[in-house]
């Protein structure tokens, strides 16, 4: 029975989902009001290599994702519902591989990646963070989040290792959301299926790709194409006119080829080109320096993309025209910088920050923004064991544009358990809001001028670790109070 319901995920639900990429993450514009909150959605690799998984649940919405491991077999799996969703299960994953002696044969919603990615690798939209040498051909994790695993291709990804030498192969036919704009449709990243509409664009474009990826050493050849059906390709940040106007595409090719390099013994390396069908180019470029001697890292990274340029896979896919980066890591601080060029002919946005750590966790952030131009000064202070006050200032061009207070505390309960407590005091000139990450594909936690949140949790650590909590944000529009409940767990393998 269980190996039956095993093999059900694994055939059923990958064709069932048609890519349903319902997170709301790549379609609103979140308020980045604290810089150590991290990015949107939690991603669940590190539990998925162990054996284990965690289950969310927060109103309406859920996800449950993880993997199973029975020898040489491995099952990762994601079922999500984003909130509002009409659906008891409008997500659904599943990856099923089988690895030994140096083969690995995976069927399902597979995440191939080989060299820089430029070709296969995770699809982004922004900036690339300084650092980071790639890595050979291999398999990416399948993670907890709808948006990244719809990301992926649904079908079969063969791969062959013999020491220095890897190859692997990729055939996919992958259904991906989109809408009709006049006579070609416009593949989306973040659409929710909460209406008549959204559910149009589900699954509407067929896309069949095959990719072959070989790695020799520090080189590396990736070889793609891809056949869909009639969709547009808009430049980045296109309007609905732009949009409209945009060329029609029907087929993709792509090759990539790159190399690492060592041209000190404290630097490391690599460059990458990637060219379409028509010659437009992708190009990035990565090198790391570690002065011996010295507890100091720098990290420097160039990356661009000609206009035009049309991925291997039909979603929207564009990086920024020219991006530069620099990350200068010491002991008790980190600078970094960007400039983005986001379309051609378009001035250079500008982007530095430079934190300070101190004892027992303390830090102070200074960021500078060019677009919109802005100022932001964050701090964390440890006033009492497990007490944690975290103040936030951001300055535009009118002064004092939004100040934000969080209180944080912690501590031991008995029978093992562990109590957390917070509280978020924020006041604006404009409205105020942010997606909470906490709620699988996203979710407005706020809005208006002002708002308070509070959030209570009882969590127990260990093997099998179960939290709950109750959250309420009160704003001008109205109070919201929510339970939400966790579960993680690890095989420890």
């Amino acid at each position: 029975m269980v190996i039956a319901l095993i093999l059900l995920l694994v055939f059923a639900l990958p064709a069932a989902a048609q890519d349903a990429d319902s997170s709301a993450a790549q379609t609103t514009e979140r308020e980045d009001t604290a810089l150590e909150e991290g990015e949107t959605g939690l991603v669940m690799e590190d539990a998925v290599a162990r054996g284990g998984g965690s289950l969310r649940i927060a109103g309406d919405a859920f996800a449950l994702s993880g993997a199973l491991e029975l020898r040489a077999l491995s099952l990762e799996y994601l079922l999500a519902r984003e909130p509002g969703e009409p659906r008891t299960v409008d997500d659904a994953y599943a990856r099923l591989a089988y690895r030994r002696g140096g083969w690995t044969l995976a069927l399902g919603r597979v995440q191939a990646e080989a060299g820089a990615g430029l070709v296969l690798g995770a699809p982004r939209a922004g900036p690339r963070t300084p650092g980071g040498i790639t890595r050979p051909p291999g398999l990416a994790g399948l993670t907890s989040t709808p948006a990244r695993a719809a990301s992926g291709f649904t079908g079969a990804w063969l791969e062959r290792r013999a020491g220095l030498l890897r190859a692997g192969l990729l055939l996919a036919r992958t259904r991906r959301d989109a809408r009709l704009v006049g006579e070609a449709l416009l593949p989306l990243a973040g659409v929710r299926h909460r209406d008549a509409r959204g559910d149009s664009a589900r699954g509407a474009l067929s896309e069949d790709a095959a990719a072959l990826a070989f790695s020799a050493g520090p080189a590396w050849l990736v070889l793609a194409h891809a056949q869909a059906s009639p969709f547009r390709v808009p430049p980045a940040g296109a309007t609905a006119a732009e949009q409209r106007a945009a060329r029609i595409v029907e087929r993709t090719s792509a090759l990539e080829a790159g190399f690492s390099f060592r041209p000190a013994p404290a630097a490391e390396g690599e460059a990458a080109l990637a060219l379409d069908a028509h010659g437009r180019a992708r190009t990035a470029f990565t090198l790391e320096l570690s002065p011996p001697r010295t507890r100091t890292r720098a990290e420097l990274t160039f990356e661009s993309e000609a206009s035009g340029f049309v991925p291997l896979r039909a979603r929207h896919e564009h990086r920024p025209h020219s991006h530069a980066g620099l990350l200068v890591r010491g002991p008790a601080w980190r600078l970094e910088g960007h400039a983005v060029e986001r379309r051609a002919f378009e001035p250079a946005r500008l982007w530095a920050a430079f934190r300070l750590s101190g004892p027992r966790g303390a830090w102070a952030e200074l960021r500078r923004d060019a677009d919109p131009v802005r100022t932001i000064v964050a701090l964390a202070l440890p006033v009492a064991r497990g007490v944690v006050l975290a103040p936030e200032w951001r300055w535009d061009r009118q002064g004092l544009a939004r100040e934000t207070w969080r209180a944080r505390a912690e501590g031991r309960l008995p029978r093992g358990l562990v109590g957390r407590v917070e509280l978020r005091l924020a006041g604006a000139r404009t409205s105020v809001s942010w997606l909470d990450a906490e709620v699988p594909g996203g979710a407005w936690a706020g809005s208006g001028t002002a708002a308070e949140r509070s959030r209570l949790e009882l969590a127990r650590p260990g093997a099998v670790a179960p939290s709950v909590s109750w959250v309420r944000t009160r704003t001008a529009s109205g109070t919201r109070s929510e339970v939400r409940l966790a579960v993680t767990w690890s095989t420890g393998r």
